[in-house]
C-alpha cells in the first residue's frame, strides 16, 4: 500500500482483497484496525502495522516497563566515580532528558506526516493543535536541558 493513498482508499483495498475491518481501534488515532487476508493488522489512518496482544500480554508488558523505569531511577553512580569531588546525578536522572526529547521528535515527525496527507479539515485542525503542543513541549525540554 502506498503512503500517498488516502486512508479510505487503503481501507477499500484491504476489503476488496478479502481483508476485514476489526472491532478494535488504533491506540494512536482511535480509527478502526483492519486485518489483511494474510493476517496482518494495520491502521489505515496512521498507515502503520498494529500488533494485537491479549490482555494478559499487555499487563505483562506494562508491568515490565514500570519495573524497568523503577530500576533505571534507582541506579546510583558507582563509588569510584563519586571520589572525583563532583556532585553527580543518578543515571536515571541523566537519561530521562534525552529520552523525552527523542520521543517528542518522533511524535513530531509522525504528526507532520499526518498533516502532509490529511484532507479532512477537522482532523487537520486537531493535528495542528497537537503540533503546537509538541513544539511547546520541545521548546520547554530544550530549556530544561540548559539549566
Amino acid at each position: 500500500m502506498s503512503k500517498s493513498q488516502s486512508p479510505e482508499k487503503r481501507a477499500a483495498d484491504i476489503l476488496l482483497k478479502g481483508g476485514k475491518m476489526l472491532s478494535l481501534a488504533c491506540p494512536i488515532c482511535s480509527s478502526p484496525i483492519y486485518q489483511t487476508k494474510e493476517g496482518d493488522t494495520i491502521c489505515v489512518v496512521c498507515n502503520r502495522p498494529v500488533k494485537l496482544v491479549s490482555k494478559e500480554e499487555l499487563e505483562e508488558i506494562q508491568s515490565g516497563k514500570e519495573q524497568n523505569r523503577k530500576d533505571k531511577l534507582s541506579l546510583k553512580p558507582s563509588p569510584a566515580k563519586r571520589t572525583t569531588g563532583k556532585k553527580q546525578k543518578p543515571i536515571g536522572e541523566l537519561s530521562v532528558q534525552p529520552r523525552v526529547q527523542r520521543i517528542l521528535y518522533e511524535k513530531l515527525d509522525f504528526v507532520l506526516d499526518r498533516i502532509e496527507t490529511e484532507s479532512d479539515l477537522g482532523m487537520l485542525s486537531q493535528l495542528l493543535d497537537v503540533l503546537e503542543q509538541l513544539l511547546t513541549l520541545i521548546e520547554l525540554a530544550g530549556h530544561t536541558s540548559r539549566v
